[in-house]
């Protein structure tokens, strides 16, 4: 039961970033078509990043539990994102049929993951992940989902880094009300969905960027077990710190950044500008890349 109710949690955040990344993307016909994996890849980044910014704002603004109105909230954005954009989502889950190509996707990313899913069970958390966003998770659920506005002001509690983010504890907190309760050991799962999101963003990268290469797109999410620090030891997928979660955001910055400087592409641009903006709801160091990218751009327009 208790995997059902995560993957039914992850899908009701996942539609909301559904309907966002419709949006976001051309219409049909489009000469830059975003592929299926790619839109479940943005879909899961962008309906966590939605998810936890209206569990924020109600968290703000009332004194209600928020699963049940960022619920409703996240299914309306996504009833919206897939109604005005019907005829793409026609045309995605009526395209070409999976072939050996996606077959052979499929079994990379699950090969991979399944090796940091491993580690991730049989490691314990982090210090980040236990003491920093363990914490303010586990107060989240205890008041409804909601991180007190008083734990801001409270300077017993500087040790827990109030000036962080809460994109990851109220991330956990919302798994956690579908549980009904806080399970440590069990909130594991959720950080190998973000390895299964960096290496699908890795794959549709060399998609778009790899030309005719298209076994290359095959066996990029392999090549992340090549480095030991993805996969295990602080900071890794398997770790319970942001820096994996802020690493495949950036990495979805970075695909849809190079793929806009070759071609132009409007609807690029649009990722990467959502993109970056959630970097630093992710992660502080988030602001890093988007104040270098601001620079270097500022200074192209000097020159």
């Amino acid at each position: 039961m208790g995997v059902v109710l995560f993957a039914l949690a992850l899908a009701v955040a996942a539609w909301a970033g559904l309907g966002v990344a419709l949006l976001l993307a051309d219409p049909v016909p489009s000469r830059d078509p975003v592929g299926r994996v790619e839109f479940l890849c943005l879909a899961v980044l962008y309906g966590l990043g939605v998810m936890t910014l209206l569990s924020f704002a109600v968290s703000v603004l009332t004194d209600l539990n928020t699963r049940v109105p960022v619920t409703v909230a996240c299914a309306l954005i996504g009833t919206v994102g897939a109604w005005r954009r019907r005829d793409l989502v026609r045309a995605l889950v009526f395209s070409a049929p999976l072939g050996v190509g996606a077959l052979a996707t499929t079994l990379a990313i699950g090969a991979t993951s399944a090796v940091v899913w491993w580690f991730a069970r049989s490691q314990p958390l982090g210090w980040d992940g236990t003491v920093i966003w363990e914490f303010k998770a586990q107060m989240a659920f205890d008041n409804g989902g909601r991180i007190p506005p008083e734990y801001y002001r409270d300077p017993t509690r500087l040790w827990s880094h109030p000036s962080y983010p809460p994109f990851m504890p109220l991330t956990e907190a919302w798994v956690y009300g579908w549980w009904r309760g806080p399970h440590q050991q069990h909130i594991k799962v959720l950080f190998p969905v973000f390895f299964v999101v960096a290496a699908g963003m890795l794959h549709a990268g060399c998609a778009r960027l790899g030309g005719a290469r298209r076994w290359v797109a095959v066996l990029a999410p392999m090549l992340l077990l090549a480095v030991p620090m993805v996969v295990f030891g602080e900071g890794g997928a398997s770790s319970g710190y942001v820096d994996f979660p802020l690493a495949a955001c950036f990495l979805a910055a970075v695909v849809h950044t190079v793929h806009y400087a070759r071609t132009g592409s409007a609807q690029s641009l649009r990722f990467v500008g959502t993109l970056a903006a959630l970097l630093p709801w992710v992660k502080q160091e988030g602001l890093v890349p988007v104040s270098y990218t601001h620079l270097r751009a500022h200074e192209t327009v000097l020159d």
